[in-house]
Parts: C-alpha cells; structure tokens; sequence
C-alpha cells in the first residue's frame, strides 16, 4: 500500500504563571474549570506568552490494497518508526508528533492471513527547528515595557516582579505561532500524545500534554508602585 501524507506544523503556546510576560499592572492567576488541573486565566491584550510547543501533523491517505468484494476483507495497519500506530479497514490515518517520523502502511489479508507491506515514508526533518520546545516573542503582540511575576510555584505576585528578559531569539512564525509544510520529507522517529480537552494541543493521535491559558480576568485598578 503506496500513500501520500499532507503535512502541517503548528506551534501551540505552552502557558503558566512562570511563561507569562505581562505589562506593569497585569494580574494573571490560576482556577480550576472542571477538567482535573488548573487554568491560567489572562488578558492577551496585557499579556503573551514565551514558550511554545512545535507538533508536525500528517493526514496520510493510501491507495486500496485491493478493490472489487476482496477490499471488505483487507486490514490497514499503520506503522511508525517500525511500531505500531493504528489500524482501520480504509488506508486512511492521521499522525501528531514533535519530532520527525517515517511510516509505512501494512495490509493483511483477513482471509487468507497474508501480509504486504507498503513503501516506507518518512516526515519532519525538513521543519525539524519548528518541532518541539519553541521560544515565542511576545513583543510581537504587545508594544508595553514587560515582567514577570511568577517564579513558578506560587501565583503571580506583584512584589517579585523582574523585566522581561528573552532567554533566546524567537523561533515562532507568525503572532500565531503556526506554519505549514505540506508533502514527505525525510527520516526521524518517535511521536507525542493528546491529553484532556482542557490542554491545548494538536489533534491525531498523539502529542505531549499541554496546559494552555484561558482567557481571563480584566486588568485590576490598582498598580504596583516603582
């Protein structure tokens, strides 16, 4: 079983009190929404955030193995990096990583036990700096001087407040921090998961857990004195 595999890359911010960059007088906190973790509630015209996520997500499409009355009988089973993925009657799957993969379709005669396996492809290693841990620039999005509050285990306190400073050069994109790249491209190996609707994250099947901020509270009146 031949396929194709349209690719996408996607940069999701990775939000807390400690990856927030707010201006002077913002108040983000934490509340839990009913899903088993807290959320980060924050103004986006106040604040951004400085660290990101990089998923690559592949819709693969296979040729039938067979067509006609035989087609009902054959299997799909989807195979990355040699490991098993997923399996479904039509050649059709969808893969979610933060690093680069290769995959290979593998078809079983249910009838008669027979197994083929499909031309091996591989994905990722050309967008492979947009894959995983992603420094963002939040002066993209927000023009005022910027701090941080949060040494990441308390909540936001306007007592500890530093000036923001950049760890790295940005690596996002666009104020969205998504890309695209669309076609196979060469070889890698592993992939991520999905967690629970409340983290926001790429879809498919796989990806690394994501705790991502709601939109929240408005600016407070009261501001820090210098």
């Amino acid at each position: 079983v031949d396929f194709v595999g349209e690719s996408v890359v996607q940069n999701y911010p990775q939000v807390s009190l400690s990856t927030l960059a707010c201006c002077e007088g913002a108040t983000p906190s934490m509340g839990y929404s009913g899903c088993g973790g807290p959320d980060v509630y924050w103004d986006p015209a106040e604040c951004a955030p400085t660290q990101g996520h990089g998923y690559l997500t592949v819709q693969i499409t296979g040729e039938p193995a067979a067509a006609g009355p035989v087609a009902a009988q054959i299997e799909h089973t989807l195979m990355v990096d040699g490991n098993f993925h997923s399996v479904s009657g039509a050649p059709q799957f969808s893969v979610t990583a933060d690093v680069p993969f290769c995959a290979a379709i593998e078809a079983r005669d249910l009838g008669s036990g027979a197994v083929t396996m499909g031309q091996k492809h591989c994905f990722g290693d050309a967008v492979v700096d947009q894959l995983g841990p992603q420094v963002l620039d939040p002066t993209q999005t927000l023009k005022c001087a910027l701090e941080t509050c949060s040494t990441g285990i308390g909540p936001w306190d306007p007592m500890m407040c530093v000036p923001y400073e950049p760890d790295a050069p940005t690596t996002s994109e666009s104020d969205d921090g998504g890309s695209g790249s669309s076609g196979p491209d060469t070889a890698g190996e592993g992939e991520g998961d999905k967690g629970c609707g409340c983290d926001t994250g790429p879809g498919g099947d796989a990806g690394l857990l994501l705790l991502v901020g709601l939109v929240g509270l408005a600016r407070r009146g009261r501001r820090r004195r210098r």
